[in-house]
């Protein structure tokens, strides 16, 4: 049901921004032959700036053989934060940067946006949930305002946008159900559609609590079946200035009267318990002169006395360290539900491990170690986690990733505590043995990539890292590209003679012992003091497809991965494009500098999608490489 509404309104989106963007086009035509020059002015013109403007002409077309349009700009500011060519991994995430959206939605493509954040909630795109939370709330709250100053004798390309924002907002608030799955994203959303309000309407917030907004809100709560309700409204009761009994008053929620409908008094019972923080007595458990006085089925009495979506608000509201353990498992309660308190017990975190998300489980390793700690080494969580840790089929579900992995194991090993953690060897295996089997949950790209790999000794000291990480961070790149391309050389940048860079012979059964030997051979100190490997040459990315050319190898993608400081020689642009014109048309380049420089400036072109530049590094980095590979951003 709701995927026909979406379809329904973004066929109405797409004509509108359609309508808009064609009567903003004429417009813009017009008022170029009102500002036209006479033929002799032109000439004039021409005559003075002669071959400079044909210059710039030809560099102009030269430069831009991959142009970016607006689909691509819209998928990297969702995944990168940016809609340029350099994604800074170390930072946080620069929601600002998704103001640009507001551009876009100006030049009429509104349905773009939205259509990405829809097939993202399908799993057909990988985006941040922060940034497409973002990106839903500008399409539903952006100038809202504007569609209701209805004028009379309006210009039909005013009457036009009117129409296009308001079929923005239907169809964007269409989406919040399937965007907005959990409490969190509830209120993050109902956050950023304030702020957006805010800004683009004169500071008139009012405006956000409209009509089609507040069925919108309420849609998202009577949707759900009382145990999806229940289990939302205890996980998560309010998250910074929001809470679920604010949505409520502010949506006007109230419960539809369906006489015949079985959960009928389970549904009034948790909004009362949403609004009130408590519930009432079932009916069948007072006296029977009170239930003469109620006009329910008794099918709904029947019903409510024995709803599991109550059970679980009685079991959460008066949890206690005695009944912890059976309401995690009776009910499937999350992480978010146990007080503080409780987590410090062996017996919770086993009962939790069953329903917590992969990812996540990675992120509490250290926490599970301390309180396994506590008790005999062959306590029955350990074994439990390691379980779940390697099991091939809960990984290949998760969609987790080896770097992933691999920075949990980092983390395990580098903790103050590491020392006192009896338990951390066994995980540490299990880790290993996930750090294999993730491999096998990347996608092929069925494209040829070409790494051009930095075994120098600044490689083995990147970020302050002990050397082990960096090389096996930049060994993982590798083994994923191996494993999800349909050919890939591997080149190292280090061993050059005669402008030839030295082949390394790795497929994708090579294991990543192997690779990382090639950094144990350079020479060198290891410490960034010493001048030999502060020193060390620069990188010129050209070399590598310069390279390429000269041996007449074709590949789609360049894929350059360093510590060194990068050289960016006068003629940026002609190795690639050159490249391009000869060989592969789409041909791209992406660089992973490993330690970023500040003063390391990119001066590719920031409109060309062929390019990517990343500062640093972070565990999003394979999704990343992946999608640009296929050219998805």
């Amino acid at each position: 049901m709701e995927s026909m509404v979406w379809l329904k309104r973004s066929e109405e989106l797409r004509v509108a921004g359609k309508a808009f963007s064609g009567l903003k086009e004429a417009k813009m035509r017009q008022k170029s032959l009102k500002t036209k020059t006479s033929e002799s002015e032109r000439l004039q013109l021409l005559a003075t700036k002669g071959r400079k403007a044909r210059e710039q002409q030809t560099n102009a077309s030269n430069e831009k053989l991959l142009p970016m349009p607006n689909l691509i700009r819209i998928r990297r500011l969702f995944l990168i934060g940016n809609d340029g060519v350099t994604y800074e991994a170390n930072q946080s995430f620069p929601r600002e940067n998704l103001w640009t959206l507001a551009e876009i939605i100006n030049d009429g493509d509104a349905y773009v946006i939205l259509n990405e954040i829809w097939e993202y909630s399908l799993g057909k795109r990988i985006s941040r949930q922060e940034s497409t939370l973002f990106g839903l709330a500008l399409c539903a709250r952006y100038r809202v305002c504007a569609v209701n100053e209805k004028k009379e004798n309006e210009r039909p390309i005013t009457a036009a946008y009117r129409a296009y924002l308001n079929a923005m907002h239907l169809t964007a608030l269409s989406l919040v159900n399937h965007i907005c799955p959990g409490s969190v994203d509830l209120f993050q959303f109902i956050d950023f559609c304030n702020q957006i309000t805010d800004k683009t309407n004169n500071g008139n917030t009012a405006v956000i609590w409209e009509p089609a907004m507040k069925e919108a809100i309420f849609q998202w709560y009577s949707s759900k079946s009382p145990e999806e309700l229940a289990f939302e409204v205890t996980k998560c009761s309010k998250f910074g200035r929001w809470s679920h009994q604010l949505l409520f008053k502010l949506c006007d929620a109230k419960v539809t009267l369906l006489q015949f409908d079985p959960q009928q008094l389970v549904i009034e019972q948790i909004y009362r318990y949403i609004s009130h923080g408590a519930l009432s007595t079932r009916k069948l458990r007072v006296s029977d002169t009170e239930i003469e006085k109620w006009y329910y089925t008794w099918e709904q009495l029947n019903s409510e006395n024995d709803s599991k979506a109550l059970d679980l608000i009685e079991a959460f509201k008066w949890m206690n360290k005695d009944t912890v353990v059976d309401a995690i498992r009776s009910h499937r309660l999350s992480y978010e539900h146990i007080p503080a308190e409780y987590l410090e017990l062996s017996a919770v975190w086993e009962a939790l491990i069953d329903g917590m998300p992969y990812a996540f489980l990675l992120d509490c390793l250290e926490k599970i170690a301390i309180v396994s700690n506590i008790r005999h080494k062959r306590n029955p969580l350990i074994a439990k986690l390691c379980q779940k840790l390697s099991d091939k089929d809960t990984i290949k579900e998760s969609k987790v990733n080896p770097v992933q992995v691999l920075m949990a194991i980092e983390d395990l090993q580098d903790s103050r505590l590491a020392p006192q953690l009896q338990s951390k060897n066994q995980i540490v295996e299990a880790l290993e043995l996930a750090f294999t089997r993730s491999f096998d949950t990347e996608a092929l790209t069925g494209k040829s990539i070409c790494f051009g790999v930095d075994f120098s000794v600044a490689m083995t000291n990147a970020n302050d890292e002990p050397s082990t990480i960096t090389r096996s961070k930049a060994a993982v790149m590798m083994m994923i590209g191996l494993r999800s391309g349909a050919k890939v050389e591997v080149m190292n940048f280090d061993r050059r003679q005669h402008n030839e860079f030295q082949h390394c012979h790795f497929d994708r059964r090579t294991p990543i012992q192997q690779i990382c030997q090639n950094f144990d051979q350079v020479e060198g100190c290891g410490r960034l003091t010493c001048d030999m490997c502060h020193h060390y040459p620069d990188i010129d990315c050209n070399e590598l497809i310069m390279w390429a050319t000269r041996n007449s190898k074709k590949f789609d993608c360049f894929c350059v991965i360093t510590a060194r400081y990068l050289d960016h020689g006068a003629d940026e642009y002609n190795a690639l494009n050159e490249y391009r014109k000869n060989y592969v048309h789409e041909a791209r380049l992406m660089v992973i500098a490993m330690r970023s420089y500040e003063d390391d400036l990119w001066l590719e072109d920031p409109s060309d999608m062929g390019v990517l530049h990343v500062n640093g590094f972070n565990s999003d980095l394979p999704e990343i490489m992946m999608s640009f590979i296929k050219g998805d951003i």
